[in-house]
């Protein structure tokens, strides 16, 4: 098993870092803050740094179970779009029905106005000590050309040209605002930095995206595939759950001191279906079965890893709401307190982030927040890092609706004439290439190219068919590993010394793509040797699965859609 595409990285904290920012006035008059206006977090160690780079977080002071809650912040700091109607420019946003009531982001321009406007008022504004903690946050479209090309992905460049091109639509949509109210927006001041500003505060660190809440201290905590559960409650709720604990769920942190807990630690596996079974039974658990898909039969009481559609994470806006989704009976009187307090104002209600159902944080260890399952680009073009490893990562193959032959080990694309498309899009297929993962519409491309019927007359011609169009497929992304200026090696290598923070981003990004890619391949050869003793007489079942053993199991496994219905001659139904 392949850990370095599979587990997260984990980073030490940086002490001398630590304790530059710890001493740092801005980060003590933000703590001060913080604990003066009623957020209680007596689990939570910040500001952290962690990594060569200083990376600010969290960490856990002690142990965080399963489904103990860690960070309560009341709503009377948090902004939202309701606060903003509620400030003294509130009446601004009665001025544009289009812009602030009924276009699909109102909510978010309003943000970005009411920021703008608390950002002028300078230490003057409430959430001064707050914001001086942001500084400027980065996007990707922050990035110059030739950085951007550091990412060997033009696609990625030209989203990332885009999205400054969507911003200064936004900006430009606001000028008659400004204009009109010079008492809030001053025009003598940079009200594009301003603009900008605003736009990437909402963009990396809103929750509950298109909604709006900007959550102080809940936004600190650096992205990581974990669980969490995201809870509105009251302060009478609370403080009856701290001192009478309900079985399994600790909310005793909301009492201001940090307490041991019994509820277990759980935390994700990172592991397929197929590695758990692995950690069973070791090879006893493959002599009893015939075919890599029986074998899959067999898992029924393990649950998906996320690589198989797992649900990434057990937030939700509301208590009832995550209780609903969980396994677990609910408990009544925590649905109903829920329900009322989802209906009332937010007065004495607290935002709450507790471990979920499977997640946990070790003592010592750094507390995260999940942002989503989210690829490397969405990673970049909103937040303005990536990840090595992603698990989520993909590789997006662009393909024109044309003919593709493979012939002699050269791939030949016809293009359409772009010109007779009403766009791009209607053009082009995509697909999305995962690390160990087969893409049956990506080999189905080729299939409906090269066959005219949906229907194979027998296993032998269906082999010797799927074969060349394996093969086609195979031709095509060593084509695309081919287009990149340096190789997986060489990047490998520029990683392990410092970087600027843009290169190190680049190089994981490449990286990760070019790990994909070459697993691909590797996938697709593997395919086609099994295919080729298939077209020379063997069964299904013999030409994939002669060893009963994890090796193999782990090398045909994700096969085991396509081979099942190669068996019955149905791979037309991968559309």
């Amino acid at each position: 098993m392949e850990g370095y595409n599979l587990f997260p990285e984990v980073l030490e904290v940086n002490i001398q870092l630590t304790e530059e920012i710890k001493s740092d006035p801005v980060y003590q008059r933000y703590l001060q803050w913080l604990t003066d206006n009623g957020c209680i977090f007596p689990n939570i160690d910040f500001p952290v740094a962690f990594g060569d780079y200083g990376y600010i977080g969290a960490k856990a002071k002690t142990d965080i179970p399963s489904l103990k809650a860690f960070l309560f912040i009341p709503f009377n700091i948090i902004i939202t779009p309701q606060k903003a109607r509620e400030s003294p420019i509130g009446f601004v946003f009665n001025e544009c029905d289009f812009l602030f009531k009924s276009g699909h982001r109102s909510d978010d321009f309003i943000l970005w106005v009411y920021l703008m406007y608390e950002f002028f008022l300078g230490e003057e504004s409430f959430y001064y000590p707050y914001f001086q903690t942001i500084q400027n946050p980065e996007m990707l479209m922050d990035w110059n050309f030739e950085e951007l090309k550091l990412l060997q992905d033009k696609f990625l460049l030209l989203n990332a040209r885009k999205s400054y091109r969507e911003t200064m639509i936004y900006f430009n949509s606001l000028s008659q605002i400004f204009e009109k109210h010079p008492d809030f927006f001053p025009p003598e001041k940079d009200l594009k930095s301003a603009f900008f500003w605003a736009y990437k505060i909402v963009t990396t660190r809103a929750f509950c995206w298109g909604d709006g809440m900007i959550i102080p201290l809940a936004d600190n905590l650096n992205h990581e595939d974990v669980y969490i559960d995201y809870l509105t409650l009251s302060k009478e709720f609370l403080t009856v759950k701290a001192e009478q604990p309900v079985l399994l769920k600790d909310y005793s942190d909301f009492l201001g001191s940090s307490k041991q807990s019994a509820v277990p630690m759980r935390s994700r596996s990172h592991l397929n279906k197929l590695e758990k079974h692995i950690r069973w039974y070791q090879d006893e658990g493959f002599t009893n079965h015939s075919s890599v898909w029986e074998l899959e039969e067999s898992f029924h009481s393990l649950e998906s890893s996320s690589d198989e559609e797992e649900r990434v994470n057990g937030s939700s806006g509301e208590e009832t709401d995550s209780e609903a989704s969980s396994s677990e009976s609910s408990s009544n009187s925590e649905n109903s307190e829920e329900d009322l307090s989802y209906r009332l104002d937010v007065t004495n209600k607290y935002f709450v982030m507790r471990a979920g159902e499977d997640g946990s944080f070790k003592e010592g260890s750094q507390v995260f927040n999940c942002y989503g399952r989210l690829n490397n680009v969405d990673l970049l073009l909103d937040y303005g890092f990536c990840l090595l490893p992603n698990r989520y990562d993909s590789v997006y193959v662009r393909m024109y609706k044309a003919r593709v032959k493979s012939e002699g080990g050269r791939v030949e694309i016809s293009k359409p004439d772009i010109k007779t498309e009403n766009s791009l899009k209607d053009a082009i297929n995509i697909f999305y290439l995962k690390y160990n993962k087969l893409n049956e519409k990506f080999l189905n491309y080729f299939r409906k190219l090269v066959w005219n019927t949906r229907e194979y007359e027998n296993l032998r011609v269906a082999a010797h068919v799927e074969a060349n169009i394996i093969q086609g497929a195979c031709d095509v992304i060593k084509e695309l590993i081919r287009t990149h200026p340096t190789t997986l090696g060489e990047d490998e290598d520029a990683i392990r010394n410092p970087q600027p923070m843009r290169t190190l981003f680049a190089l994981r990004y490449r990286i990760s793509q070019k790990r994909i890619l070459h697993k691909q391949v590797e996938l697709l050869e593997n395919l086609k040797i099994i295919v080729e003793e298939i077209e020379a007489g063997s069964s299904v079942e013999s030409a994939h699965w002669k060893e009963m053993n994890i090796e193999n199991a782990r090398r045909v496994y994700p096969f085991r859609g396509y081979l099942k219905k190669l068996k019955n001659l149905d791979v037309w139904d991968m559309d």
